[in-house]
């Protein structure tokens, strides 16, 4: 196996790419690597499989970055896969109003979040990606506003300072209207302000960088919406709650990944948890899992 890594200075752009001379890919094959849960089927699969999540995860961090990912192998003359990124991070393209452009889905909660970082914002989009909410991001204080007021969200991300603003005055401002004031208020900051949020009106705090299972959790509690099947997810195999996510895709269930085993221990202890038996994992797993239905 090969590790190479080269700069292109005319796109600005890196690649690393690994190769090695093994037995493989059909070109037939190379679009179905991309496809979750698929495997291409040889000989080795015989003996040890996989979830067939690891490139098509690789692809979305990559396409994340602004990036892709590319396969080059032909049977008995092996393969090389290279990702290739911009050497600076841009971050999505914006529309003419200034909010980040997002293609809101209907069926799916909608959430405005205040975040002049790229990357703290793109940690937000992934955060929420596949979850029962959708971001309309926006990076000035103007742009929270105006998003605010046209998409009525279910709840409000807040970060505290924005260049060398504060927006301790638009959380009072979203707070004393009366078509805003119910929508929840999640202020998340690097500045250690909980006090100051709370007494402002925030309806909770978190520090920088926020916990997916905590934001998610949050917003559970926070957002009224209708009641829906929930279904606690306990297990330290990331790869594996992916996978369980995916399968549970209707609108009325919804998916709680505790961030450890005994978060989702203590959570079993406070809330009615009805078991229920699924099948077995996909091949390659052997560990214990826990999954219930919460009453």
């Amino acid at each position: 196996m090969r590790v190479t890594a080269s700069y292109n200075k005319q796109t600005d752009r890196i690649t690393v790419s690994v190769s090695d001379t093994g037995i493989g890919i059909a070109v037939q094959d190379h679009q179905a690597l991309f496809q979750e849960f698929t495997q291409i089927e040889n000989s080795l699969q015989h003996k040890s499989k996989g979830t067939g999540l690891g490139l098509p995860l690789s692809k979305r961090l990559a396409e994340l970055l602004g990036g892709e990912v590319n396969v080059e192998s032909e049977l008995g003359k092996g393969s090389k896969f290279s990702v290739i990124v911009p050497r600076i991070y841009k971050a999505p393209a914006a529309s003419q109003d200034g909010q980040i452009a997002e293609k809101l889905e209907p069926h799916r909660l909608t959430v405005v979040a205040l975040e002049d970082n790229p990357a703290d914002s793109a940690a937000l989009q992934t955060i929420l990606r596949g979850s029962a909410y959708q971001l309309v991001g926006s990076r000035t204080i103007a742009e929270a506003r105006r998003a605010a007021i046209q998409h009525q969200p279910r709840a409000v991300l807040l970060d505290v300072m924005i260049g060398d603003d504060f927006s301790w005055d638009l959380l009072k401002e979203l707070k004393g209207a009366p078509e805003l004031s119910q929508v929840p208020v999640i202020v998340i900051s690097a500045l250690e302000d909980a006090v100051k949020a709370r007494a402002l009106g925030a309806d909770d705090f978190s520090s920088k960088p926020v916990e997916r299972g905590w934001l998610l959790d949050t917003l559970e509690r926070l957002v009224k919406r209708e009641r829906r099947t929930r279904i606690l997810v306990i297990d330290d195999d990331e790869v594996f709650r992916y996978v369980i996510r995916q399968e549970l895709t209707e609108d009325n269930i919804q998916v709680l990944e505790p961030p450890s085993g005994s978060l989702g221990l203590e959570r079993v202890g406070r809330e009615k948890v009805r078991p229920r038996t699924i099948g077995p994992r996909p091949s390659g797993y052997d560990r214990l899992r826990s999954i219930g239905t919460l009453t």
